[in-house]
């Protein structure tokens, strides 16, 4: 089981949040409910609505896309990755699937936490909308290698 510095240090550690005060991160981690998934767990699933973003702080997840012929890998992620981000912000289904790769403990941020904490502070919106940017553009390359 993770303290909270431990969660603080996994928080900061994501892009999404990097040059947010620690403080702010350890009432994030307070706020947030830490969960457990075991061995091919779903923890996002594509398609579905994207109320939360998972953090993952131990373990790795294997992302995956529906595609034509059947679902396609798109990587793995790990400590300090923030999962579902960009379609809990936007507002629109999660576009890719997660499950758990092994066991995978995570924090759970709702979307009202984390707009409150990103609220009032232009820099870490700025590296936020850099970071979502780029996750995107990502994501995006991965797919459209996944699936041709």
């Amino acid at each position: 089981m993770m303290c909270i510095r431990d969660e603080t240090k996994a928080l900061s550690m994501t892009p999404l949040l990097k040059g947010i005060e620690p403080a702010k991160l350890r009432r994030l981690a307070f706020a947030s409910d830490r969960i457990i998934f075991e061995d091919g767990e779903s923890i996002i699933e594509q398609g579905h609505d994207a109320d939360v973003g998972y953090v993952v702080m131990c373990g790795e997840a294997e992302m995956t896309v529906a595609a034509p012929h059947g679902s396609e890998k798109l990587g793995t992620v790990g400590l300090g990755h923030l999962i579902g981000e960009a379609a809990m912000l936007a507002g629109t289904p999660y576009f890719i699937s997660v499950a758990a790769k092994g066991s995978v403990e995570a924090l759970c941020i709702r979307k009202d936490h984390l707009l409150k904490l990103l609220e009032g502070c232009a820099d870490s919106t700025s590296i936020a909308l850099q970071s979502l940017s780029k996750r995107i553009a990502e994501v995006e390359a991965r797919y459209k290698d996944a699936v041709g």
